[in-house]
Order: structure tokens, then sequence, then C-alpha cells
């Protein structure tokens, strides 16, 4: 089938990820797949499930496990089964055979999801993304890196198997990690005794480097902080902690950092964490890369704590100089988010301790 729309009009709403569905068409023409007839999907904003997975998420549903594709949870699911009901006109007939897809409605990358198969036997993950040159750039720099990270093996990313393109897009081919998405309260254990230690790994593997503190975060910082913050006892012990750190300008690490360590782009499979979307990995300091995950959380001290640890042990630093990258993590996050303050705050009070140390 030659068009991913049969006798449909395409809203305005969809109209944008029409090119890339297409996209991921010809894609399965170049590979052969088998076609099934008729392959309707169910949509739920960013998900389309084909209808031969819905018995798979019934069941999943019903027995409270979870689906094989990262980032399918059960309110996506719950969306998928329910416009089965009542099924939407927007995509009519849609040629495509993957067991599920997930996309950005502004149509800048899908991902397909192949369960095994006779085309696929281990299975399939495909991402699509334009030949746009932001998006373009970041993509052929996120394939060089994994690349390398797959030769380093200090952490767990899917193999790579194919590139391709054509005149409009590239196309990503890659291990199918059947499993699920980081859950907190569910895998933060397996963040602390694996996630950390691997990305240590990884940024020593790479290669860093030490620079002034200031040379990353502006001085300017502590008077923008004294004019939003509060007078307790708590609030002022941390501003002096700032205007300390300043003050003393340790040398911090810099490194190669994943930059967006979110629970979508962390994935389990067997009890073993995989790290996805390394499309902003850049050069930055490293505390942060590794806060960013624990910080999305309230009360989160232990995946804290546990980074302190580690990097206390992993990288030879002068005394405090982790303690007074901590105080400046938090001082900046505080002033792009003053209405967090409470829960910044809180992790200051709870986890600075931590932080401080002799001479290694």
């Amino acid at each position: 089938m030659a068009a991913v729309i049969e006798d449909q009009k395409v809203s305005e709403k969809w109209g944008k990820i029409t090119p890339i569905l297409k996209a991921l068409c010809q894609f399965e023409r170049r590979r052969n797949v088998s076609k099934i007839d008729p392959p309707y999907f169910s949509i739920h904003k960013t998900w389309l499930a084909s209808y031969t997975f819905h018995p798979r998420m019934l069941a999943s549903l019903i027995s409270f496990t979870t689906p094989p594709i990262p980032g399918l949870f059960r309110k996506h699911m719950l969306g998928l089964l329910a416009s089965h009901l009542s099924p939407s006109k927007t995509y009519g007939k849609l040629s495509a055979q993957a067991t599920a897809i997930q996309f950005k409605p502004d149509g800048n990358r899908l991902r397909a999801f192949y369960l095994p198969s006779k085309e696929f036997k281990n299975g399939l993950s495909l991402k699509i993304v334009p030949k746009k040159d932001r998006i373009l750039t970041s993509t052929r720099k996120e394939i060089s890196f994994r690349k390398k990270l797959e030769d380093l093996g200090t952490i767990r990313v899917p193999r790579l198997y194919d590139t391709e393109e054509d005149d409009d897009f590239l196309y990503i081919t890659e291990e199918l990690i059947q499993g699920h998405r980081f859950r907190h309260w569910r895998h933060k254990k397996l963040y602390r005794e694996q996630g950390i230690p691997a990305l240590c790994n990884t940024y020593k593997a790479i290669g860093f480097h030490k620079a002034p503190l200031n040379s990353y975060y502006e001085p300017g910082l502590v008077d923008q902080l004294s004019k939003i913050i509060g007078k307790t006892a708590l609030e002022a012990s941390f501003l002096k902690a700032v205007q300390q750190a300043f003050s003393e300008n340790p040398e911090i690490e810099i490194g190669m950092c994943h930059n967006d360590l979110l629970p979508s782009n962390l994935g389990i499979s067997n009890n073993i964490l995989y790290f996805f979307d390394w499309e902003l990995v850049g050069t930055g300091p490293l505390l942060p890369d590794l806060l960013k995950l624990p910080f999305k959380y309230n009360n989160s001290y232990g995946l804290v704590k546990a980074v302190a640890n580690q990097m206390a042990t992993e990288f030879f630093a002068k005394e405090n100089t982790h303690y007074h990258h901590f105080a400046i993590f938090i001082a900046n996050k505080l002033i792009k988010a003053p209405e967090k303050s409470k829960k910044l705050l809180n992790y200051w009070r709870n986890c600075h301790h931590h932080f401080r140390s002799k001479l290694q």
C-alpha cells in the first residue's frame, strides 16, 4: 500500500505527522514486511497501537503486568483500548505493520516497535527523524556517540543495527529492549546500584577534565538568590554556603554528559537498566547530570546521597569540592524555579552533609 491514509481526509491537527508515517511504510516496503489486512490502529494522544496488540494490552491490564514496550503505560493502554471501542477516523487505514508507534505531534520523530516475528526474529526498534539541519545534526551526533558507548561497554544501551536514509528521512534500527520505563518507587534501588556507577564509569572511560566552578556558573547568581530567598535560618545558612562556594571556587569535574536523564529515557529489562535517547549528549559538569533524575522527585534523598558517595569514591577532589558544587547546583535550580524553593531547600537540609569530604 503506497499511502498511509486510505479513503480518509487527514485532519489539520494530525497532518504534520503524515509524511513521517509514510516514511515508516516505505521503510517496511524496503524490508519486505508482509501485509496483514486490515492493519487498523487505535490512537491515544501520541501513541498508536495495532489492533493485533490489543489482547496483550488487555491481558496486561487485567493481570497488572507491563507490556514489553518501554514507555507504554497503563494510562496509554486504557486510552488505546477505549479508542478501539470508539475508533477515530483520523488515520483511516494505516499500512504499517509495527506493534506500536510513538510519535511527536510536530512530526519531528517517530519510534516504531516490532515485537518478534518472522520478519524480525528478535524484534526491532525503529527511529525515524526528518533530515532537518538541527535534528539531523543531533541525531548523527547521537549515533556516533552510541557506537562509542557500545565499544566501551561501561553502560547498557540498545545495540545499533543499521542506519539508512532517503531524500527526506534518516532511519535508525536498533535492538528492541522488551521491558518497561523507569519508575522511581520501583526502580530507585536499581538506579543506585547500576545506574550511578555505570554513569561514573562512563565519564571516566570517555575522559573528563577539571575547570573552576565560576567558569560554568555566574557569580552573579548570589545576588539573584539573595533577592528571592527568605530569612529563615535554613535559607540564611544556604545563602552563606553559596557565597562560600564562589569564594573558594573549586575545580569541578567536566565531561561528556547525557544531559537528559529523565524517567522516559531509562528502561528496565530482566532487571537490567538501559539508557536511551542520547540526543542531547554534550560537555558539561558531571554532578548535575547525575542529580537530574533524583531531583525529578520529592524526597529522593537516598539517590542523592548515593551520588555523593559515588562521586567521592570515583573522582579525586579537594576538600568540599562536591559540597560547594551541590550548593551551586541547588541555587541555580532555585533561581529558575523559585516556586520549588521548599523542595530544593529540603534537599539541601537532608543531603548537603553527605557531600562534605576530606582530601581524598
